[in-house]
């Protein structure tokens, strides 16, 4: 049925966009957009953006140990305010995806419940990508 198809497509789209994350789903576009001088050139300085960035947190976990070495790098390299940003930062991102977690499987149990009980389907929401 279309219902059944739509809702496997989402699954897998949301899948994809979980495991590979939007950044590396949206590149081809943002490069067809700037074309291909300035958008490889943006691709160069994030590469060399995120390399400095690896080399920086190598740098400064060398010697931590522990539970928690974001945490103790954190609090090594900007003192309790580091510490305080990066707890205030995880405590973000873990509520984004909690909160995107529970739409979606609201939505897909609402289309269950609607393709169980013979109701017909009500719209189905379009991924944002």
């Amino acid at each position: 049925s279309s219902i059944g198809q739509v809702g496997r497509t989402e699954v897998v789209v949301n899948i994809f966009v979980n495991l590979l994350g939007v950044g590396a789903l949206a590149a081809p576009r943002a490069v067809a957009r700037a074309g291909i001088v300035g958008g490889l050139f943006v691709l160069l300085i994030v590469v060399a953006a995120s390399k400095q960035a690896l080399l920086l947190l190598l740098s400064l976990g060398s010697g931590i140990g522990g539970d928690r070495p974001y945490l103790d790098m954190a609090r090594r390299a900007f003192g309790p305010q580091g510490l305080a940003a990066v707890l205030v930062a995880h405590m973000l991102f873990a509520g984004g995806l909690l909160a995107a977690y529970l739409v979606t499987i609201s939505d897909l149990l609402g289309q269950a419940a609607a393709a169980l009980s013979g109701r017909g389907s009500a719209p189905l929401p379009r991924a944002a990508l």
